[in-house]
């Protein structure tokens, strides 16, 4: 239930620039999670804004989203110009510039080649990844669910879906609140689990709450600053860990940039 602390600190975080667009029911969440071990008033909004950096911040910043969408508007009718943007529009964003390469060399064909191609794809904590579907090689029947925290990002997502060579639609999620109930052929959750990691430590009930017979989860192989430090050891061991209690069957592709769990519920 908000409190008048909570209410404070919203609209604290309303008045960021950076955080301001990041869904309500996050914000709140984790205000009344962090104001129990805080000084002060300030030092909870401290907290919080540590907090959604961790999830959300560091990974992106504000964008000119309206510019973007001109952008792939002016690509009508030319799918290999509008390809060539959402290439250059993908190096704005941390995670999906990391996966650039990696599509390249075949990303979607090698998870796909174990899922069968999807003709329903829901992709969670997805950040600027739907603007990899001209790799993705769909039918044009498909249809694709975008779902993300930032209310900007996902209007932005949603005039992309309109103009993509499928159907689909973008929504504001919070996943530790409410896993879509919409099924689908595959769910994506690329390097999202780090994540949320931040905001629950049970993982499992979102993973088993999702409408698909077929999980794709990624974890990063390198920090943001370029760095290894055995993740890939570390996410593998993570994972295992995650999944033991569970009878789903898995198979691992590593990519340069991203470790890739191919799930099987």
């Amino acid at each position: 239930m908000p409190t008048p602390e909570i209410d404070a600190i919203l609209a604290a975080v309303a008045e960021s620039r950076r955080y301001r667009h990041v869904a309500p029911t996050i914000v709140a969440r984790l205000a009344a999670e962090e104001l129990p071990k805080s000084k002060n008033a300030a030092d909870a909004e401290k907290r919080t804004k540590r907090r959604l950096h961790q999830i959300f911040g560091a990974y992106a910043s504000p964008l000119p989203y309206d510019r973007l969408a001109d952008r792939l508007d002016n690509t009508q009718g030319d799918p290999a110009l509008f390809k060539k943007v959402c290439s250059q529009i993908l190096t704005q964003h941390a995670s999906t510039a990391e996966r650039l390469n990696d599509l390249q060399a075949g990303f979607y064909q090698r998870i796909f080649e174990i899922t069968g191609r999807p003709t329903k794809i829901l992709d969670l904590a997805c950040g600027f990844n739907p603007l990899t579907l001209p790799w993705m090689e769909l039918p044009p029947s498909a249809f694709y669910v975008a779902a993300d925290i930032d209310a900007e990002m996902v209007r932005f997502l949603d005039r992309f879906l309109a103009l993509a060579p499928v159907h689909g639609e973008a929504r504001l999620v919070d996943l530790v609140e409410f896993t879509p109930s919409t099924s689908a052929d595959v769910a994506f959750l690329f390097k999202a689990l780090p994540c949320l990691r931040y905001q629950t430590h049970d993982l499992l009930r979102i993973l088993d709450a999702i409408r698909a017979p077929w999980l794709v989860i990624s974890f990063p192989t390198k920090t943001l600053g370029g760095r290894s430090k055995s993740m890939r050891e570390t996410y593998r061991a993570t994972f295992d860990d995650l999944l033991k209690d569970r009878p789903w069957e898995r198979q691992e592709l590593d990519f340069p940039s991203e470790l890739v769990f191919v799930v099987k519920k």
